[in-house]
């Protein structure tokens, strides 16, 4: 019977591997999904895939060559926020809504 493998981790270029996810965003989609439980589900699960591919690529090619996978982390991180906003006004009345903060920026755009 073959001994188990250990494996170590690749060096990290002296560079300390960062901890970027929003812990209290991830928080705040989980309490207040609701309802919606499926959607932010599958976001979050984006955000941790993408989260991960970052943490990933640091470490074995360098800050350089990680920034697309930073790219697709921030892009996921900021679709849990519209997620988030839009769960903060999803109840309130048609008045409220047009003066939330997400519905102005999208009109200004």
């Amino acid at each position: 019977m073959k001994s188990a493998r250990i494996m170590k981790p690749a060096p990290t270029n002296g560079l300390p591997l960062p901890s970027q996810m929003n812990t209290r965003l991830v928080a705040a989609v989980q309490s207040r999904a609701g309802a919606r439980c499926h959607t932010s589900a599958n976001l979050l699960q984006c955000y941790y895939f993408c989260a991960e591919v970052y943490r990933v690529q640091l470490r074995n090619n360098g800050p350089v060559a990680a920034e697309p996978a930073r790219r697709g982390m921030q892009r996921a991180e900021a679709r849990l926020r519209e997620f988030l906003t839009d769960l903060m006004w999803e109840g309130d009345s048609e008045a409220a809504y047009e003066a939330s903060p997400r519905r102005q920026f999208a009109a200004a755009c």
